[in-house]
């Protein structure tokens, strides 16, 4: 019971609306009116999920080996 206490109250804590100042990766937190977080590269998470697969596809079409020598694997 405590554990899921904890846990609760954890949750709770992190769930803090984020604000125009704060900063993920190298990225400036761009927020909604009621603090949720939108996508950083362009209007919509249309275009954000567009761009995130336009620069992974090249690494999976041209996939490398790992610095062991074992293929990656998805």
């Amino acid at each position: 019971m405590k554990k899921r206490l904890v846990l609760v109250l954890l949750a709770g804590a992190l769930c803090v609306p984020a604000a125009d100042t704060d900063v993920i990766g190298y990225h400036k937190v761009k927020v909604d009116a009621d603090g949720r977080i939108l996508p950083w590269y362009g209007t919509g998470p249309s275009q954000g999920y567009d761009h995130v697969l336009r620069v992974l596809w090249p690494f999976w079409q041209h996939m490398r080996m790992c610095p062991n020598g074992v293929p990656y694997y998805l």
